[in-house]
């Protein structure tokens, strides 16, 4: 099997399971790390521990997804800047991508801040 793929020549169903099979493996490898990362927990820290992580979870979940959509679509950007010779023009593109993820990072860590008890609450934790 060859380490390049033509994408210009190559079947698209090929193509497209040679990009899936290997994402699809790596999600099931990323949770299984969640699953046993929570079992450790759940035996070494207890209910408090895992109702921790559960409060975290959405905040990872969102931030990744957002770090994957701006990193992506930067990166698909790039490439197709680089593949026309604008090389300048895809470092812009890549600065670009970089720091808005940081700003936007940083805005949505300020906003958590000022209103972390009322996020707390509307997924669900109580006072004690």
């Amino acid at each position: 099997m060859s380490s390049k793929i033509d994408l210009d020549n190559a079947p698209i169903r090929s193509t497209f399971f040679q990009y899936l099979i290997p994402s699809v493996f790596a999600m099931t490898i990323k949770a299984l790390f969640i699953i046993v990362d929570l079992m450790f927990v759940g035996q070494g820290v207890g209910v408090a521990g895992l109702g921790a992580i559960s409060l975290t979870v959405p905040f990872f979940v969102v931030s990744a997804a957002l770090a994957l959509m701006i990193g992506l679509g930067g990166a698909t950007i790039m490439s197709v800047q680089f593949g026309k010779g604008n090389i300048e023009e895809g470092q812009r593109v890549f600065e670009q991508s970089v720091l808005f993820f940081l700003g936007l990072a940083s805005v949505l860590i300020a906003m958590s801040f000022y209103w972390l008890d009322e996020i707390v609450a509307l997924m669900g934790a109580e006072a004690i």
